[in-house]
Order: structure tokens, then sequence, then C-alpha cells
């Protein structure tokens, strides 16, 4: 089986990864506009070099509420555009991680008791050296929106 090879990134000490096949690049710093009237997971828009990012507050829908104010310096995800959706898309980070490779037998599944929206919004756990690695299924969180 081939290694899966993920982003990292942090949002509130929490690491986080998706499949790198979906970034198109990370942005150290995310200057945007708010849109007023937008739910409260939809930050604004971004403009990187003539395109048009949607930014989406990642903690919000991962975690279900913002209960921290965000650094100022927040990097920002900018995914790759998907077949059915030709815009592009990103959210915010608190700082960016590495590009990390693992195997099938690093990985957990997702313990029972996790329900709701959780569940359908990650993969698995992966076990690294000295912390946990929580992938997310884009896929579905972009659906939800």
């Amino acid at each position: 089986m081939k290694p899966e090879k993920v982003l990292t990134f942090y949002i509130d000490d929490i690491l986080f990864g998706i499949a790198i096949n979906t970034v198109k690049e990370v942005q150290r710093r995310a200057e945007y506009y708010p849109v007023p009237g937008a739910p409260a997971h939809l930050l604004g828009l971004m403009n990187l070099r003539g395109q048009i990012v949607t930014l989406f507050d990642m903690e919000q829908i991962l975690l279900q509420e913002r209960w921290r104010e965000r650094p100022e310096r927040s990097g920002c995800v900018v995914l790759k555009p998907r077949p059915d959706d030709p815009y592009y898309t990103g959210f915010l980070i608190d700082r960016a991680g590495e590009v990390l490779e693992f195997d099938a037998d690093q990985t957990e599944p997702l313990p029972a008791n996790l329900r709701g929206l959780g569940k359908r919004n990650l993969t698995h756990i992966v076990r690294l050296s000295e912390t946990l690695l929580v992938v997310i299924q884009l896929d579905e969180v972009l659906d939800s929106l």
C-alpha cells in the first residue's frame, strides 16, 4: 500500500492534516474582506494574485464554535479547485506544520464514541512520536458548506 502524504497545520494547538494533493499553496498571512450577512463559518474573500478565494473558518466548522481570539498573524491554506467547483477556497490556520508521509500501520480508526459532525469530517488518527495527527475528510467538509 502506498504511503499517504498530508499537509499538517495547527488550529488551537491541535495538529490537523489534509491530503497534499488538495493544496494549492500556504500563505503566511491572510488578509481578507468580510462578507456582510455571511454565515459564521464564512470569514470572507481574499485576493490571491487576481483570483478570488473564499475563506472559511475551519475552527468553527470542526470545533463547532469559536471560543478564543484568533492570532493576528493567521496563515491560510488555499485549496485547488475541485472538478465540480471551479472556484478557489481556503481556510485560516494558526500555523503551518509540514508535509508528512505515513503508512496505514500508523493510523487508528476514529473512536467509536465520536459522533455527528466530527465523525463525518474526519478520516482517521495518526500516531506520531509526540502527538496525534487528526486527518480531515476535506470533501465532506466542503460538501457540508
